[in-house]
C-alpha cells in the first residue's frame, strides 16, 4: 500500500484497517524504539512510538520494512497533550506531558498508563 502523501503514514485501528489520514511524521514527538522486541497480534515488531493528543501509537510494519503503519497502544491522562515518548525495547513505553506527568504504558497495552 502507498502513502497518500509523504510524511503521512496511515493509522490501523478496530475502525478501520489503514486510515488514510493518518499521522504526519512531523509536529509530534516520536522515537526509534531502540532494541525493538515486542510485536502485536499480527507478529510485526514495534520499531518507533509516537503521541498525539492523548494517543499513544506504535509503528509496525512488514519484517521487510513494507506495509509501515501507526497503531494505538495507550492513552494518557485527559486534558494532557504527549509532549516527550521514549520506549527501549516497545514492551514498557515512558510518556511526558505538557501538564508534567509521566506515564508509563506496559505491553500488552490493555491497562491504563500508570502516573
Amino acid at each position: 500500500m502507498s502513502n497518500p502523501s509523504p510524511g503521512i503514514i496511515p493509522v490501523m485501528d478496530s475502525n478501520n484497517p489503514r486510515d488514510p489520514i493518518g499521522i504526519s511524521s512531523s509536529g509530534s514527538p516520536a522515537a526509534n524504539v531502540r532494541s525493538p522486541g515486542y510485536t502485536n497480534a499480527s507478529g510485526e515488531y514495534m520499531y518507533v512510538v509516537t503521541g498525539s493528543g492523548t494517543n499513544v501509537y506504535g509503528l509496525f510494519a512488514n519484517p521487510d520494512g513494507s506495509d509501515i503503519y501507526w497503531e494505538p497502544i495507550g492513552l494518557i491522562g485527559e486534558g494532557q497533550n504527549v509532549t516527550a515518548i521514549s520506549s527501549f525495547n516497545g514492551t514498557e513505553t515512558l510518556v511526558g506531558t505538557d501538564q508534567g506527568h509521566i506515564y508509563q504504558l506496559t505491553q500488552p497495552y490493555t491497562d491504563a498508563a500508570l502516573d
